[in-house]
């Protein structure tokens, strides 16, 4: 199983990875914006891994209409506290399936661990 390093936004912290979903976060209560971003970003890292199946729209939402099945990749995805960023990018994970690591800072150990999303 490959895995692929995502942080969530750059600059924020110092994060093991070369790819972000996000360069800044303006304003973090611009759900609409950061849900546009974190998907389209999602969906760009993860093209060159995933085959795209269409499928019933989500909540009417047929914006949201695909399914990305990637059954041979691992997402750790490294998050910086800004919770709405975090969300978006869970959500994606979710919704398609994608097999995923949730990698939090530990501040006693200077290191990150995971939490098993999928």
């Amino acid at each position: 199983m490959k895995t692929i390093k995502i942080g969530t936004v750059k600059g924020r912290h110092e994060m093991p990875v070369e790819e972000y979903l996000m360069d800044e976060v303006v304003n973090p209560m611009d759900f609409v914006t950061i849900h546009n971003e974190v998907f389209a970003s999602m969906k760009t890292l993860l093209e060159p891994y995933i085959r795209t199946e269409s499928s019933v729209p989500v909540n009417g939402n047929y914006d949201e209409c695909q399914c990305f099945v990637a059954p041979d990749i691992c997402v750790h995805l490294y998050v910086t506290g800004l919770t709405a960023v975090t969300i978006e990018a869970v959500k994606f994970l979710v919704l398609n399936g994608i097999n995923c690591k949730i990698m939090h800072f530990n501040r006693d150990t200077g290191s990150y661990e995971p939490q098993n999303l999928i």
